[in-house]
């Protein structure tokens, strides 16, 4: 579970508000430390202020970051494709925000900058924790839950079967736990 823990919407906000300006300067794509190393205190504050009271980015950010995407893929810096499942991860993290009980912001950086999965892992990781029971999103959106922990007592064996299943073969970046 350590993988998906570090899934998080305001990091691909991050990205998508800050690659264009730093590209068109350094003619390549940055990585999250460099951009997040961008943000004041207060920016980053007010993200996660954001994410933790309203379970959503706001408006502004939304428009922003829509802004910035479209910008992205005009410089060629991202796909539509890629663009789109940014989109959709983002939606599905508004939506379950509640269930999330870890620093998105630290999560989304380490997955992103290890390349080791894509935005379309994240995105198809999302979409079956959506589809998650709510008893078996709160197991499963807990940064202890661990897919290779089959004690009696973790919080895999705590899931039903139906949702065990869903993490198992739906969602590519906990799945990569086994």
């Amino acid at each position: 579970m350590k993988h998906f823990t570090r899934l998080a919407a305001i990091g691909l906000a991050s990205i998508a508000l800050s690659v264009p300006a730093m590209a068109q300067e350094t003619n390549a794509v940055p990585s999250l430390a460099d951009v997040i190393g961008t943000l004041s205190s207060d920016e980053i504050s007010q993200m996660e202020s954001d994410v933790a009271e309203q379970g959503s980015l706001s408006l502004d950010m939304d428009i922003t970051v829509d802004a910035a995407v479209n910008e992205a893929i005009a410089d060629g810096l991202i796909s539509a494709d890629q663009a789109e499942d940014a989109a959709a991860s983002i939606e599905l993290i508004q939506a379950n925000a509640d269930f999330f009980n870890f620093d998105i912001l630290d999560a989304i950086g380490e997955v992103i900058e290890s390349g080791e999965f894509s935005i379309e892992e994240i995105r198809q990781t999302l979409e079956g924790f959506n589809t998650l029971s709510e008893a078996g999103k709160s197991l499963v959106g807990n940064e202890d839950f661990d897919v290779t922990d089959t004690s009696d007592d973790s919080l895999f064996n705590q899931l039903s079967d139906a949702d065990k299943q869903i993490v198992l073969n739906e969602m590519p970046v906990v799945g990569e736990d086994q």
